[in-house]
């Protein structure tokens, strides 16, 4: 395999999918976010197979994804496409803490507040005190997830993660 292929993941009953699940799990989260805001029009048209706004906005992640994760993600060989596929550019921490900049973000804090209560609610965001207290920094790095967090939020709309 080549350096600038996408592999795939063996996942189970025969099926390969091309991230690991929590990958979809950001991007069911997100696209949840889009049809909630009035900032985000999600064109559904090219969520054929996913069971629509209400299903989506309603279900569990981990209920949805054992009804739909062969026929939407999965394939019997390493070298088909899925249906929906992820890029071999979609770093599944990368997503999350985007994620939860986006969850975290009131339009009330400023950025270095976001990242205080980021820290204070996960513990696995330890990423995040690589950059000490350090204001200016911490504060950059959380605009670019926002920002981040807008381009992935656009893409959902558009029926892709990234």
């Amino acid at each position: 395999m080549s350096r600038g292929e996408l592999r795939k993941l063996r996942y189970r009953d025969g099926f390969w999918i091309d991230a690991r699940k929590r990958v979809y799990l950001y991007w069911f989260k997100f696209l949840q976010h889009a049809e909630r805001s009035a900032d985000y029009t999600v064109d559904w048209s090219r969520y054929d197979g996913w069971g629509g706004a209400k299903e989506v906005l309603t279900s569990k992640f981990d209920a949805w994804w054992e009804a739909h994760w062969q026929e939407l993600f999965g394939v019997r060989s390493e070298g088909e496409s899925a249906r929906y596929s992820v890029s071999s550019k979609a770093k599944a921490d990368g997503i999350r803490y985007a994620l939860l900049v986006y969850e975290a973000d009131d339009g009330r804090r400023t950025n270095y507040e976001i990242a205080e209560e980021i820290l204070r609610k996960n513990k696995r965001a330890g990423y995040l005190l690589t950059f000490g207290n350090d204001k200016d920094v911490v504060q950059s790095v959380i605009g670019r997830y926002k920002r981040t967090a807008r381009q992935y939020l656009t893409n959902v709309c558009a029926g892709k993660l990234i």
